[in-house]
């Protein structure tokens, strides 16, 4: 009798251990059939296409597509699909106002650009102060120096790179930055064209500076006729993180595909 109490007691061991594997078999199957999230979303701060565009009180907003609700106000210029904005003007441009969301300690900033500028005046794509944050732009003048004109540079804190290859030909090209806090690259057309890497890190700093598209970030009233963006500017990305290599080719991969 004690030995089958024990072979009964065994098998109702055994049928509850099955039982459990089993439970713990099919939660581990519903969870790996759930969808990951997209990483090409993680860490986006700032989503312009200028396809989203409102109006308020007689201005239009361009529609911030990340979430945060870090929509621009368009100064001046065109939307039709893209921001045209015209040098000539001196006014053209988009503003995005300065919150604690556009600080970041690493930051990735890409957007399309189409210009034939070349005035050495280091015309801005995005800006949110080059000394302490970050800055998109097509390169200038520099102590008598004009190779940098046609290029694109990124500047972070100070950090600078500037692109190999030349993107004023008024053609579209896919310009991205990456900043870690010490390295410095630019993508054109998704494949890395340069990188450099400071001796030591460099932080970048938060600031009050208002986010300008096509237009110098300076804080107001101080007045400037220079720096003004002249072409089209088009789907302006900013994340608060390094995207890595594969990241950036299969987000341009999407982007040919649309």
């Amino acid at each position: 009798m004690k030995a089958r109490r024990i072979q009964i007691v065994s098998t109702l061991t055994l049928i509850l251990f099955a039982a459990a594997a089993a439970v713990g078999l099919l939660r581990y199957r519903c969870y790996a059939a759930e969808p990951e999230t997209d990483s090409l979303d993680s860490g986006l701060i700032l989503y312009l296409s200028f396809d989203a565009i409102d109006e308020i009180s007689g201005q239009k907003l361009i529609i911030d597509e990340s979430g945060l609700g870090n929509h621009g106000t368009l100064l001046s210029g065109k939307i039709g699909n893209a921001l045209y904005c015209s040098a000539i003007n001196k006014a053209d441009g988009v503003r995005i106002k300065d919150n604690d969301t556009l600080d970041a300690d690493a930051v990735t900033i890409a957007a399309w650009i189409k210009t034939e500028q070349i005035d050495g005046q280091w015309n801005r794509i995005l800006d949110k102060g080059w000394k302490e944050g970050y800055n998109l732009c097509i390169g200038g003048d520099y102590k008598g120096e004009t190779w940098y004109r046609s290029h694109s540079q990124l500047e972070c804190a100070g950090a600078a790179v500037t692109s190999k290859m030349s993107v004023v030909d008024n053609q579209w090209h896919w310009v991205v930055g990456t900043y870690d806090g010490q390295t410095v690259k630019l993508y054109i057309d998704g494949k890395q064209d340069v990188e450099r890497k400071s001796k030591k890190p460099i932080p970048m700093k938060p600031n009050d500076v208002d986010i300008m598209i096509g237009r110098l970030a300076v804080p107001e009233p101080v007045p400037y006729d220079h720096a003004f963006f002249d072409g089209m500017i088009d789907e302006v990305r900013l994340y608060n993180r390094v995207l890595s290599d594969a990241e950036i080719a299969e987000l341009y991969q999407n982007q040919q595909e649309d």
